[in-house]
């Protein structure tokens, strides 16, 4: 057999198997562009703590408990009124971006 019969048998097989396993890759989806910042939110409360644990007391009817994953930085505003920017997760855990001491 020539060179060039069995080239074209094996650059089909490669092309096919190659075809094939770029098709069943998983698709990562990228987020779009600012969507963090839309879903930025402010909260108003007093940083409280419970144990070690820091949480925002908000200043709603509910007097809702928020938890907060920046815990140092909360920790710079124990008992003060602040507001907290920043993601609300399905936990109600708030992703900080910012704390604001509230001036008097």
């Amino acid at each position: 057999m020539s060179r060039v019969s069995l080239t074209i048998p094996c650059f089909a097989l490669l092309t096919i198997g190659l075809l094939n396993s770029t098709s069943i890759s998983p698709r990562i989806q990228e987020p779009a562009p600012n969507q963090t910042d839309e879903q930025l939110q402010m909260f108003s409360g007093t940083i409280v703590s419970t144990g070690d644990v820091l949480f925002l007391s908000a200043e709603d009817e509910h007097k809702t408990m928020y938890g907060l994953d920046n815990q140092s930085l909360a920790r710079q505003f124990l008992n003060k009124k602040v507001s907290v920017t920043g993601t609300l997760d399905r936990k109600a855990t708030i992703h900080v971006k910012n704390i604001e001491e509230h001036k008097a």
